[in-house]
């Protein structure tokens, strides 16, 4: 909420506005905004990014201070392609569908925004093992959707800020609370995570939701309690490594296998708990 002091003061300046607030990091929210220039001053020393949510519109300023009158002088600066670009996707979603998003990481050419460099040869069930490589990913992932990959600190803060701003107030639009992206590994494999506007540094892992590259759903933390339910059916695995890897992940959720090793196996939930066979 604007503060009755900057409300007034806005107000004098003749800034006519729906909601406007200013923040430290320098973004400042004026919608149908009058006077763009006006408002960037309220961003204090330093780029600033004024946005126009209402209207879908951005604007860079860099303020400079004036000693001699105590005031900030706007001028206008270009964003980074990689703000604009982010910030006009993250405004076309006019609907919770659309804040469903995909990345592939074979198939760069179809993502909507880049899949993060650094991560060959990983999959999903790196992610939904190995807590470290997890935030690993999920902080690379954050950084490549919100556009915080300009190679400048103070772009890079205000791109994080304008795009807490941006789902908050798509959030009030009843539009939707999170950004789910959807991401499929070259090996076929499928992990799930969600960007909220509480702190889109990073991404959060979603449990029950990643499966491998032959399609089996990979044991984590919802295959515990109650979840184990949504494991019951019929595995099959095409090579030992996928195996291994799901006996894994398996192990560290305590999920007894039987019988004699195979490349099938069966899982069972007793209303309890969850265990599988080789058949």
């Amino acid at each position: 909420m604007i503060s009755a002091r900057l409300f007034k003061a806005l107000a004098f300046a003749g800034i006519t506005l729906v909601s406007t607030s200013a923040a430290a990091s320098g973004v400042v929210t004026c919608n149908n905004c009058s006077s763009v220039g006006q408002a960037a001053k309220q961003g204090g020393d330093g780029l600033v990014i004024v946005s126009d949510f209402s209207n879908k519109r951005i604007w860079g300023f860099r303020n400079e201070y004036d000693r001699e009158t105590g005031q900030f002088y706007p001028r206008p600066v270009s964003i980074p392609a990689s703000i604009v670009d982010s910030h006009t996707k993250t405004m076309s979603m006019t609907d919770p569908a659309k804040a469903q998003v995909a990345i592939r990481q074979n198939d760069p050419g179809s993502n909507s925004f880049p899949f993060p460099p650094g991560f060959e040869g990983w999959n999903a069930h790196h992610i939904a093992t190995d807590a470290n490589m997890r935030g690993q990913f999920a902080r690379a992932l954050a950084a490549h959707y919100t556009g915080a990959t300009t190679g400048s600190n103070t772009w890079n803060n205000l791109t994080v800020s304008l795009k807490s701003l941006a789902l908050g107030w798509l959030g009030t639009m009843g539009r939707f609370d999170f950004v789910t992206i959807t991401v499929y590994w070259s090996d076929g494999s499928k992990t799930v995570m969600r960007i909220d506007k509480d702190d889109v540094t990073t991404a959060d892992y979603v449990p029950g939701e990643s499966y491998d590259g032959d399609g089996n759903k990979i044991p984590d933390s919802s295959a515990t309690g109650s979840g184990g339910g949504d494991y019951v059916g019929n595995y099959q695995f095409g090579s030992q490594d996928a195996l291994n890897d799901w006996l894994y992940a398996a192990g560290q959720y305590g999920i007894p296998i039987s019988g004699s090793r195979s490349s099938r196996m069966s899982c069972n939930w007793d209303g309890r708990t969850l265990s599988c066979h080789y058949y």
